[in-house]
Order: structure tokens, then C-alpha cells, then sequence
């Protein structure tokens, strides 16, 4: 019992030892990052690096970050210059993270214009995926895409109108042949009929807009005819392909 004891002793003894070494060893590295953290925020930005911007956004955003240029890392908050970055319309989100001690990236992605518009005063806008119309860019891209306008002369689609039609136009490029969704060089919306006509150098092709699942469909039947028939076919001869019912291509001829 006597040498248990004295084990037992020598074994809290070790440990009250041993705490006092553990506690500096704490104390020290909460020094030496204390120490580094107040190194790097004297330290200043030397360099902003901007990728994913393409000519829609990228002067501009360039302009909006010269301004942390040469500023202490301490007096810029990340979240900032990202809210900052995301104020530009054709930003659709940015992340914001240092990848050095001088250096902070800038990654944006942005809103890709998905047709033209046709707006009052007879101007092309630029519409993205979610149907918003864009302010007047900067610098015009060459992008191919279709122009979006009202099949009556001089009538402007509502706003609502060019979400639907930008909707159909996402699932028009998620299941057309990309030759064929390519091709598309004018949507004219109906608003009588709630229907759109696709104009590609052959034909017209006419599809209904009141339901999102029966779009998608008439896209997979336009795939197919355009695939197997289409390319059998005098298309001269035909007005319109329509394509408002299940699994049913109507032809509307000339004349």
C-alpha cells in the first residue's frame, strides 16, 4: 500500500509539473499569432487579381477595385468589396479571398445574356437566364443570341412576357441540338395564343408557352423532327411547324 501511494504521488506530481509547461506553450502560440495577424494587417494590397469577368463587367470592376489599391489589409473587410463588386447589374455574384500577403482575388460570375430584347424606343437590351433585361452595356460582346420581340409590330413585351420567353429559351438550350438551338435567330411572342415562333433559316417553328413541362416536350419532338425529317424535306414549301400538341408536328404550308 505504502509504494502505491507513492506512485500515485509521483504521478500528480508529474502532471502539476507538466500544466505550467502546457500553459506557456498556449500562451506562446496565442502571442505569435497575435503577432502575425497584426503583421499582415499593416501590411498593404499591392495587387487585385479579377477573374470570370468578360468585357460586360470587367472595366468597371477593374475601376471599383483600383480603389483598395495600396490600402492596409486591416482597414478592408472581404465582405465589402464583395457587396461592392455585386452592386454592378451584370454581376450576379462575386467571391472575395486573399491569395497572398499583398494580393486579394476578386472572382466573379456574372449574368450572361441570353437573347436581345426589343424596348421601348425601338433599343436591343440584353436579357439573361431569369428573364431580367439589362441596363445598356458598356461594351457589346459577341454573343449569338436570338432577339426576343412581340409578333404585333411596334407592341413591347411586359416584363413578365420576356421572363416566359427566357424561360423557354433555357429549356429550349438544355434539349435542342446545340446546332439547332444555335440556329434560332428570333423569338416573336403571341401574346393572343400565348405561344412563341423560333425562327431559324428554314422554317418557323411555333410552340406553347402555357406549361413548362409541354414546352420541354415540344423542344424533344422539334429535336427529332428536325433530326429525321427535316433534312428529307423541301422546307421551302413550309410556313410553319407546329409543334402545340403531344407528339404531333402539324405542317402549315405556303400559299
Amino acid at each position: 500500500m505504502a509504494v502505491r501511494g507513492t506512485n500515485g504521488e509521483a504521478d500528480n506530481k508529474g502532471r502539476e509539473k507538466s500544466a505550467p509547461g502546457l500553459m506557456v506553450s498556449l500562451l506562446a502560440v496565442v502571442f505569435v499569432s497575435l503577432v502575425a495577424a497584426q503583421w499582415q494587417g499593416r501590411q498593404q494590397v499591392d495587387r487585385v487579381v479579377v477573374t470570370g469577368a468578360t468585357g460586360l463587367s470587367q472595366t468597371t470592376i477593374r475601376t471599383m477595385v483600383d480603389t483598395i489599391v495600396h490600402k492596409q489589409a486591416r482597414s478592408l473587410a472581404l465582405a465589402d468589396i464583395r457587396e461592392m463588386v455585386e452592386r454592378h447589374p451584370y454581376v450576379r455574384t462575386a467571391s472575395v479571398y486573399r491569395t497572398g500577403v499583398h494580393e486579394i482575388t476578386v472572382d466573379v460570375r456574372e449574368r450572361m445574356p441570353l437573347a436581345h430584347v426589343v424596348v421601348t424606343g425601338g433599343d436591343l437590351r440584353y436579357v439573361d437566364a431569369e428573364g431580367s433585361i439589362l441596363p445598356p452595356a458598356t461594351v457589346r460582346t459577341a454573343h449569338n443570341i436570338p432577339v426576343i420581340q412581340a409578333t404585333r409590330s411596334g407592341s413591347i413585351l411586359t416584363n413578365e412576357e420576356v421572363r416566359m420567353v427566357a424561360a423557354m429559351l433555357v429549356s429550349a438550350s438544355g434539349t435542342l441540338d446545340p446546332v439547332l438551338y444555335q440556329a434560332v435567330s428570333e423569338v416573336r411572342y403571341d401574346r393572343r395564343t400565348r405561344s412563341a415562333e423560333l425562327i431559324t433559316d428554314d422554317a418557323r417553328w411555333r410552340v406553347g408557352l402555357g406549361d413548362a413541362v409541354e414546352t420541354q416536350r415540344a423542344f424533344a419532338d422539334m429535336n427529332v423532327f428536325w433530326k429525321q425529317a427535316g433534312a428529307a424535306m423541301n422546307m421551302t414549301t413550309v410556313d410553319v411547324i407546329d409543334l402545340r400538341w403531344n407528339h404531333q408536328v402539324i405542317l402549315r404550308y405556303k400559299g
